[in-house]
């Protein structure tokens, strides 16, 4: 499907630390969505592996900025959010991978037919190599079927779509260190806004929800979640 000259304006807003295994890839299926983005930012966290490099060379619609402050995930997307030119903003890590090439046409057709709708997020699948918590975590959290969500803040910035104009009024919180995607779609569901599950839009993600249950990372997750009871149920 070739572009439409009334095709929705669309940024790609990825996020990037040593991802110089996937970066290309992930490029370069984008590029060959059936809605093609106006641009691709790439917010760069430090990459010591040459994921700048291979990024600059890759297409002339990719921009990099490099992130030099202090780091959390809020922060960092509204970093790069504020340098996003499109109506809606397709936000995916860079070692995420479209499944094909309908990922933001199957993500943008809710937002478009359903104005209450500030925000939609892809199913993610796990790889052949992915090991076992990946496969379980990633099987139980992402089902088959397609869902509106007017409660249920679950949410997930690995590969969302939101629109620039509902996240000017409400900006993802720049303290916490976790959860910061539930945490936005919570504000929102309370204004009354929808959050829609789609399940015909697919990633391919190497790690599951729960980053092989890492210590440190469940530390600052609980902390997150006791934090902000009422936000998660």
């Amino acid at each position: 499907m070739e572009k439409k000259s009334n095709s929705p304006k669309i940024s790609v807003l990825i996020r990037a630390y040593n991802e110089s295994k996937w970066i290309n890839i992930c490029l370069k299926k984008l590029n060959e969505q059936s809605i093609k983005p106006i641009e691709i930012i790439v917010v760069d966290n430090n990459s010591t592996d040459g994921t700048i490099a291979i990024t600059k060379n890759f297409y002339k619609k990719t921009k990099v900025y490099k992130y030099n402050h202090s780091y959390t995930p809020g922060k960092m997307l509204n970093y790069g959010m504020s340098k996003c030119r499109g109506d809606y903003v397709l936000i995916i890590s860079a070692h995420c991978i479209p499944c094909d090439n309908y990922l933001i046409e199957n993500l943008i057709e809710s937002l478009i037919k359903n104005t209450k709708i500030c925000a939609a997020y892809a199913r993610q699948v796990s790889l052949n190599f992915s090991d076992d918590l990946t496969v379980r975590d990633l099987m139980l959290t992402y089902g088959s079927e397609s869902k509106i969500q007017k409660t249920d803040p679950q949410f997930n910035n690995a590969c969302s779509i939101i629109k620039k104009s509902e996240w000017k009024n409400n900006k993802f919180d720049n303290s916490i260190t976790n959860l910061e995607d539930r945490y936005w779609a919570a504000q929102k569901l309370k204004k009354g806004k929808l959050i829609y599950y789609s399940a015909d839009s697919k990633v391919f993600h190497y790690h599951g929800s729960h980053h092989n249950n890492s210590p440190a990372r469940l530390i600052k997750t609980k902390k997150t979640i006791l934090f902000n009871k009422k936000s998660f149920g």
